[in-house]
């Protein structure tokens, strides 16, 4: 999902964000979500009971050990472990 817009996209604002995003990923009950801002790193934000407002989320943890550029990733649906 890629968008130069600063309207939101399935309540991503991807100005908020990222400027482009490559992939994304919610967990079980979508208190959090990964995302790859088009680069070879994972940022991962708490959504605070927000999910269709990332002007709320508060980014926890930035992942930067792979040396690709990422283009898949998935949250494992009961665990919330990155797979």
């Amino acid at each position: 999902m890629q968008s130069s817009s600063s309207q939101a996209v399935n309540g991503l604002a991807p100005s908020r964000v990222a400027q482009g995003m490559a992939c994304f990923a919610w967990n079980k009950d979508q208190s959090k979500i990964a995302i790859c801002p088009n680069s070879s790193e994972i940022w991962v934000f708490k959504t605070n009971n927000k999910p269709n407002d990332s002007t709320k989320w508060e980014r926890i943890q930035v992942l930067k050990e792979v040396s690709d550029q990422i283009s898949y990733i998935s949250l494992a649906f009961e665990s919330s472990v990155l797979t």
